[in-house]
């Protein structure tokens, strides 16, 4: 019992303390807000606006270039006069013949290579007066060349038909290959059919020994 009374005397002494000491009062910041309209803004006077001078802002000073020195003059050089003799115009380069991959027989032949306008000339000149022959000529290498490949490959084969109309293998070259070594050798091996005597002998009026031909192949 004495300690019950003991112990409730405590507690409420100690709650008297606490009522004398209080706490401090809350003090809240307020703000008053007026509500005005558009046309009254436009009455409230605007501060006059300040302009502000343009300074320039300074630039250093550009440093002086440095003196480049004059080169010293060149002495005098006698020049020797111009040779006025004319020089002798170069002889044009003929042009090349690709060499075949094929073997070739030993057989060689005396005459000088056609070029290639004269073999031009040679093949209009017989269509157009040996048309037949011309015709013959075309028919025979056509039939003998057998290319099932495909492809858009372009070269040329030259060669000589002799009086007999027999093209030796001598005669026969690749003159401007194209990128199929296979197509290359059908194209050669069909001059070489056709000249085993498919052509007949070259034509009485004719006025060459032997008629220098460059064939092009290309099925497309």
């Amino acid at each position: 019992m004495l300690l019950s009374v003991s112990l409730h005397t405590v507690l409420l002494g100690a709650a008297w303390l606490v009522g004398l000491m209080g706490y401090d009062e809350i003090e809240f910041v307020t703000y008053q807000m007026e509500l005005v309209t558009e046309a009254d803004l436009d009455a409230i006077d605007s501060p006059p606006l300040v302009e502000t001078p343009n300074v320039t802002p300074l630039r250093p000073e550009p440093e002086p270039e440095p003196e480049i020195p004059e080169p010293d003059p060149e002495p005098d050089v006698e020049t020797e006069p111009p040779d006025e003799t004319e020089p002798e115009p170069a002889s044009e380069p003929e042009p090349e013949v690709a060499q075949s991959s094929q073997p070739v027989s030993e057989e060689t032949d005396a005459s000088p290579p056609a070029s290639t306008e004269e073999m031009a000339v040679r093949m209009e000149g017989l269509r157009r007066d040996y048309p037949q022959y011309y015709n013959q000529i075309v028919r025979e290498i056509t039939r003998c060349f057998r290319w099932n490949g495909g492809g858009s490959w372009r070269t040329v084969i030259q060669f000589e038909i002799s009086s007999d109309g027999r093209i030796a293998d001598s005669t026969i070259q690749v003159y401007s290959p194209s990128a199929s070594l296979a197509f290359d050798i059908e194209a050669y091996g069909a001059v070489a059919c056709a000249g085993s005597g498919r052509l007949g002998a070259l034509p009485d009026e004719l006025p060459f020994e032997a008629l220098s031909v460059q064939f092009t192949f290309q099925p497309t």
